[in-house]
């Protein structure tokens, strides 16, 4: 397993946590594995105990990560080091909203495991897991992974509406993984074996090619030109060799090629409805 596979799998197991389906991804803890929560008395040393609280969580509280960047601070043959950087927007039950900056700092170890035949295999699996938040100076607010405290839903910083649709994940620079929905990214322009993507928040350079973007989520974008790239969801019209989109970008089509562009993308939109 590589460095690409140990983040995609810390995106997915912090992912789960929030969105309360961690028992698909409980095989990712070690069974001595170590959790240090964002709450007081949250340092906990056995899979189960971690089972446990989350299990104990109240569901009153909803949880979404609004986006997700990683960081791989330390690799070696037996041991994988990851951090993630993300927003999570907490939904109270009187309908207000909050959102936080939190890390999360994933240790995953090489282990000898058993499975379900008997027969000895290896495989990456968590040593420790370390959440914590952004402090508030101001008002002096933690949000915990099993409670919310009073102060942090009397958090003034700025609401946010989380990001709908399809997750998906891309490679950033100096060896970043993004983490975004499909609704964040707009469109795509290829810069050489890079690629500029344009989202609702700014823009960034991934370290994948715009090939093998498209390649990845055929059904999110499509190609118009041989350096452009669309959201299909953005797009607000297709006429004589051009796209224009909600924001009000136009992208040319060569003119060769319209008419093959223009069917594939009525094709795909169709899908979507």
């Amino acid at each position: 397993m590589n460095r690409s596979d140990i983040i995609t799998r810390s995106m997915e197991l912090i992912t789960s946590i929030y969105s309360d389906s961690i028992k698909s991804n409980l095989d990712s803890f070690s069974d001595d594995c170590i959790w240090i929560g964002p709450y007081s008395k949250q340092i906990l040393f056995s899979k189960k105990k971690v089972v446990d609280l989350l299990d104990s969580r109240n569901r009153d509280y909803k949880f979404d990560i609004l986006d997700m960047d990683s960081i791989p601070v330390a690799i070696s043959q037996n041991c994988i080091e990851i951090i993630l950087i993300y927003h999570l927007n907490i939904s109270y039950p009187d309908g207000t909203s909050s959102v936080i900056l939190q890390r999360a700092q994933l240790v995953w170890v090489k282990k000898h495991l058993r499975d379900q035949n008997g027969a000895d295999r290896s495989d990456f699996v968590v040593r420790s897991c370390h959440l914590s938040n952004e402090m508030n100076f101001e008002n002096h607010g933690t949000t915990p992974a099993a409670e919310v405290s009073d102060a942090d839903k009397n958090d003034e910083r700025p609401r946010m509406t989380p990001s709908s649709g399809k997750r998906i994940y891309l490679k950033g620079p100096k060896s970043s993984t993004i983490y975004l929905s499909e609704n964040d990214v707009i469109r795509l322009k290829s810069n050489g074996s890079h690629t500029t993507v344009f989202t609702v928040k700014g823009e960034f350079t991934s370290s994948e090619s715009i090939n093998d973007i498209v390649g990845k989520y055929p059904d999110i974008f499509v190609r118009c030109h041989i350096s452009h790239a669309v959201n299909l969801n953005y797009i607000a019209e297709v006429k004589r060799f051009r796209v224009t989109l909600k924001d009000g970008t136009q992208v040319n089509i060569p003119e060769k090629r319209y008419t093959v562009i223009r069917d594939d993308i009525q094709a795909k939109m169709r899908s979507l409805k």
